[in-house]
């Protein structure tokens, strides 16, 4: 393999040291693979960390429910058990008759019910609330004095209500009551001790795992706490717990997320707590999971990009370097790949081409040399332009001047055209040749202001004043002004229904009457037709032909036809067609010309039709 030459230019040189193919190949891959795996990656973890969140949310309403319903289902044991002691006929007779003996038997009554160990005082109260009998069931509590709590009073026989929380001496109580029924009205009311049950410690962690938390509060929210009776601050308002919710809030150790739901039937509020962290865990894990992924398919990437850069670089590597051979005039140099892809057609193609590139290089310099050639001509019509250029600045000005000497020349001619009037006048019967010379004078002064009002309109150009006019009328007007000639006939063929064109009538007028006098010029000599013919060219453009039957127009006068100071005929000046062009573009229309040598000339003279009025 042939490397390249050391004395190419040193910026040449230095592409050598950049990076090549066969290592930008693996990085771009491998950064295709790693930007493929991030992105994906990031739009997995995102909908897991979505669902996880939502997944979590709705775990802690269900938990916050469920022990809302098992709260619920204790009370129903709770006021069961109430009911039957407050059946007791112990009960019921010492109300009736509160004797000593009676006395005696409803205590045994009361203390002959196991109770759970949450129950502290077993109590019997009458109609206005006062303590009748007490079993104190922990006698570790008889610090606690009952009697002056407050509890709810059922309304009717055999009913049972449960009581909010109340924090006494650093422990949190509840009463249960149920209505004792009989003659004499009375109460059985056991306060309960919050306490951390094992069963309901069990339940918490089976619901929220290790790191939930249960807490509880009255149902107007005045505090909260935990299982083990400890204050805490409040999850919800209680007004916003009128059913299960959900919402995220800070606490001391980070993110938390928060449930609650009402007790429905108790005036209590559940409330479940869980880290956010910990509803997060699982991601956590994906996340480790997706790097692991992550990393595997760059590797893999980059080792499969290895093997393929190393596959195309080295027969690019061989076109390369034989591509610069043939770049320093080496056109025998010649790249062998024995390969059926792209790239071994790329190299008959490059030995197509080495071959070919020696008889292009000679064909190029006959190219250049007949280009040579070619712009040595070119440069000769150049300089005929600008010669032309130079021509017509020259008779811009000296249009100028013609201009100022034609103002100035009018006065003289209408005094000399007066004087051939009056003359004319005076010598009526004066001889033949002096009419005839009166006449040849009156021509040429006509001639001459004919000159001077082409040269007038072509020196200064004003605006037209449209009129929405028909196309008749403009070619009647004019054709009033030609005396009938031997041997000239005027033909006029203008649809009635032809509409009317916007035009100035002035402007437009002497353009027909300079197409008329040219046709009548064309045929003057040998006689002949010159004819008029108006027509539709659209549906928004009218069309006027003045055509006649003269020599017509060789083709090398053609293209030079509207020039200023072109002209072929003795007696012009050649602006009477510029000075037409001129009048028609203003007008918006357009002055064409066709003709063939022997048959004539037909100009044509193209106004966009005027608009409609609608009444």
């Amino acid at each position: 393999m042939t490397s390249l030459p050391r004395d190419l230019p040193a910026k040449q040189r230095g592409v050598g040291r950049r990076l090549s193919i066969g290592q930008k190949l693996p990085l771009l891959t491998s950064g295709l693979v790693l930007l493929v795996a991030l992105t994906i990656s990031a739009a997995a973890y995102q909908e897991v960390r979505n669902t996880a969140l939502v997944t979590g949310a709705d775990r802690l309403r269900g938990a916050a429910i469920q022990f809302a319903q098992s709260v619920r289902g204790n009370r129903t044991t709770l006021i069961n058990a109430l009911r039957s002691t407050g059946h007791k006929p112990e009960i019921l007779s010492y109300l009736a008759a509160p004797t000593a003996a009676a006395r005696d038997a409803a205590l045994r009554a009361l203390a002959s019910d196991p109770q759970p160990p949450q129950v502290f005082a077993l109590e019997l109260r009458d109609a206005q609330g006062s303590v009748l009998l007490t079993n104190l069931v922990d006698t570790s509590r008889r610090t606690i004095a009952t009697s002056s709590l407050s509890f709810p009073r059922p309304t009717r026989p055999d009913s049972g209500l449960v009581g909010t929380f109340t924090e006494v001496q650093a422990t949190i109580v509840y009463p249960a009551v149920v209505m004792v029924p009989g003659p004499v009205p009375g109460y059985v009311v056991s306060w309960r001790q919050l306490a951390a049950n094992p069963a309901g410690v069990r339940l918490v962690n089976q619901l929220l795992g290790d790191q939930g938390k249960l807490y509880l509060a009255n149902a107007d929210g005045d505090f909260w706490f935990d299982l083990a009776g400890a204050r805490a601050p409040a999850l919800f308002e209680a007004a916003q717990v009128k059913s299960p919710i959900v919402r995220d809030r800070a606490g001391a150790h980070g993110e938390l997320i928060a449930a609650a739901a009402p007790a429905e039937i108790m005036p209590w509020i559940i409330g479940v707590e869980l880290p956010r962290a910990a509803v997060l865990a699982p991601v956590d894990g994906f996340v480790r999971r997706m790097a692991v992924v992550v990393a595997l398919c760059i590797g893999a990437g980059l080792i499969g990009a290895l093997m393929l850069s190393r596959h195309f670089t080295k027969p690019l590597i061989e076109l390369t370097d034989a591509t610069a051979a043939l770049a320093m005039g080496d056109y025998s140099r010649r790249v062998e790949l024995k390969r059926e892809d792209e790239l071994g057609r790329l190299a008959q193609t490059f030995g197509t081409m080495a071959a070919e590139v020696e008889q292009s290089r000679l064909r190029l310099e006959e190219k250049v040399a007949e280009r040579t050639r070619d712009l040595n001509g070119a440069l000769q019509q150049l300089r005929a332009a600008q010669e032309t250029l130079v021509r017509k600045e020259r008779l811009a000005v000296l249009g100028q001047l013609a201009g100022s000497i034609g103002h100035e020349l009018r006065n003289p001619l209408g005094v000399m055209s007066n004087a051939v009037y009056y003359l004319d006048a005076v010598l009526a019967a004066s001889p033949d040749d002096v009419k005839r010379y009166l006449d040849i004078l009156r021509r040429q002064v006509a001639l001459s202001a004919k000159i001077v009002d082409d040269l007038m309109d072509s020196t200064r150009m004003k605006s037209p004043d449209g009129k929405t006019v028909p196309l008749a009328a403009i070619v009647d007007s004019q054709l009033e002004r030609f005396a009938q000639v031997d041997g000239i006939r005027i033909e006029r063929e203008i649809p009635s229904d032809l509409p009317p064109v916007h035009v100035d009538p002035v402007q437009v007028g002497q353009v027909v009457f300079n197409l008329v006098t040219n046709a009548v010029q064309a045929v003057k000599e040998t006689g002949g037709t010159v004819k008029l013919r108006g027509r539709r060219h659209s549906a928004s453009l009218v069309c006027l032909e003045v055509s006649d039957t003269g020599p017509g127009i060789t083709p090398e006068h053609l293209d030079r036809i509207f020039e200023p100071l072109f002209t072929t005929r003795v007696n012009g000046i050649g602006l009477g067609l510029a000075v037409s062009k001129s009048f028609t573009e203003a007008n918006n229309g357009s002055l064409t010309v066709s003709s063939t040598v022997g048959r004539g000339a037909t100009f044509e003279l193209t106004f966009p039709a005027a608009p409609e009025v609608r009444v």
